[in-house]
């Protein structure tokens, strides 16, 4: 289950961020993780990543494939600056068929349709809220 505070920080405010500044890297987009050994946010970063980037709504510089599997390896937050996500025109298309408010990116509001044409965008390429990600965290241990 995705709660809304995981869907504006890991989704939400990501998008926004790169509809209103373009491109940059996920710390950036979502806020820093506690350190490199809080697991959690990186396994919720990555789990967006796969998610936008595998639905085409962001790109990289980078093959996607090789993005995935880096990030997926690691917690060093070097690492995980050398890629940066930009929207693609499909990301922005959808998010002009939104009325954003000025207040949007506000940490506690959430974007009326935004979760909803995201499930249906993420579950038509396989990779919805419920759905079993090809790539998640694996670190070597």
């Amino acid at each position: 289950m995705l709660f809304d505070k995981d869907f504006i920080y890991f989704y939400q405010n990501p998008l926004l961020f790169m509809k209103d500044e373009g491109e940059d890297f996920m710390f950036a987009l979502a806020g820093w993780p506690n350190g490199e050994d809080d697991l959690d946010w990186y396994s919720k970063a990555l789990d967006s990543i796969v998610r936008l980037e595998i639905s085409g709504l962001i790109t990289s510089e980078n093959k996607t494939e090789d993005v995935l599997n880096s990030l997926a390896h690691t917690t060093n937050q070097t690492e995980w600056m050398c890629y940066l996500f930009d929207l693609t025109s499909t990301g922005r298309n959808l998010l002009k068929q939104l009325h954003i408010p000025d207040h949007a990116r506000d940490k506690h509001y959430l974007l009326p349709g935004l979760r909803e044409a995201l499930s249906r965008i993420f579950d038509e390429h396989g990779v919805g809220f419920d759905a079993e990600l090809p790539y998640k965290m694996r670190l070597p241990g």
